[in-house]
């Protein structure tokens, strides 16, 4: 009486540590569930919020006020460090790095390592008028370049692009 006792207290321990066992692997296929909804609104609500300012910045740009559009500048530069922090730190998809660096190289400039030489012709002259870039430089490592890059050949800017991603590291 007493093995048929042990067998049944046996086979309810296994019986309470499979359940336990399933429980245990279903919260975390559950937290891990969570956590990629949870990431992914994140990153929604990242692109959302920074596409918004870009276009009220940009229509800001516009403006025929110049302590508008400078403070418009201001802005943007603002935007730009933020956005290359989520870029750094990968809390975005790579397509939507590259098409946000890709509008960044038309608007920042470049400069050459250990110069303070811009290398593009197609940026916006007061962030270099004002110093903008004084306290970031975030932006301004990022966009050191080794040669110049012609911003309307395709090749080009991919490979500035694949750069600027490089040095973010």
């Amino acid at each position: 009486m007493a093995a048929i006792m042990e067998t049944g207290i046996n086979n309810l321990k296994d019986l309470i540590e499979v359940v336990v066992w399933i429980v245990g692997a279903g919260s975390l296929a559950f937290a891990a569930y969570t956590y990629y909804l949870s990431k992914k609104q994140f990153n929604f609500t990242v692109i959302t919020s920074c596409t918004d300012r870009f276009q009220k910045i940009m229509g800001q740009l516009k403006s025929g006020n110049e302590d508008e559009r400078l403070r418009a500048i201001k802005q943007y530069v603002d935007l730009c460090h933020e956005e290359l922090f989520y870029f750094k730190n990968k809390y975005l998809p790579d397509e939507v790095i590259d098409e946000w660096i890709e509008g960044m190289i038309y608007y920042l400039p470049h400069f050459k390592a250990g110069e303070n030489v811009n290398r593009s012709s197609d940026y916006l002259a007061e962030v270099i008028d004002e110093n903008l870039l004084e306290d970031y430089p975030r932006i301004r490592n990022a966009f050191i370049v080794s040669r110049e890059y012609n911003l309307a050949d395709e090749t080009d800017r991919k490979d500035l692009v694949r750069s600027v991603k490089r040095r973010l590291g």
